[in-house]
């Protein structure tokens, strides 16, 4: 059983991405792409990321620079394993057709990592990895690693309070002041 939803403030009011499998229930937004304007009332989008052949274990959703972006693991656990995809970032400008973003000059390249969170604030955009890779850019398609796969999952990825923090599994934290240049420590926990 799982649950994973990523949000995004967007021009026109939020974006939703909610995938699970197992027990959960949420009626009609157990699995896809929704907008709203008002954060209350949701609408599955016309397109936007709802093919999971295309789309598989969308973990994250941005907007900034003047485009959407999501990040994708590439392959979904439950009913969608045999969904496998190379793609790990997608771009639209408008929510609904998406498009993948060609990583093919990232060094060291992502080889099967999975994305696992995204985020975009003060110029920035953060995405972070399933074996410890954190990618940085400034317009969602140019993308750099500024820390390489380590074997620490990354779960989650946010700025607060002019500090980017990611968060992920056994305890694991990190922290930057710039998005390019981070610091990992244990937080003294176990937990994921």
């Amino acid at each position: 059983e799982y649950l994973n939803a990523s949000f995004a403030t967007t021009p026109t009011g939020y974006d939703l991405f909610v995938e699970s499998y197992g027990n959960y229930s949420f009626t009609a937004m157990s699995w896809g792409h929704f907008t709203s304007t008002d954060g209350s009332n949701w609408l599955a989008r016309a397109a936007g990321l709802n093919d999971a052949t295309n789309f598989p274990a969308i973990r994250g959703l941005a907007w900034g620079a003047g485009r959407y972006l999501a990040v994708s693991e590439g392959s979904s656990p439950g009913p969608t394993t045999n969904l496998v995809s190379v793609n790990r970032i997608y771009t639209s400008t408008n929510g609904e057709n998406y498009v993948p973003v060609d990583l093919s000059g990232l060094q060291p390249g992502l080889n099967g990592e999975g994305l696992t969170g995204l985020a975009y604030a003060n110029g920035k955009f953060v995405a972070i990895g399933n074996a410890g890779r954190i990618l940085f850019s400034t317009n969602g398609l140019d993308w750099v690693s500024v820390r390489n796969s380590d074997g620490h999952r990354w779960n989650r990825v946010r700025y607060l309070n002019g500090t980017w923090a990611a968060v992920g599994n056994a305890g694991w934290v990190a922290f930057s002041a710039d998005g390019r240049l981070w610091n990992s420590r244990t937080a003294g926990t176990e937990s994921d």
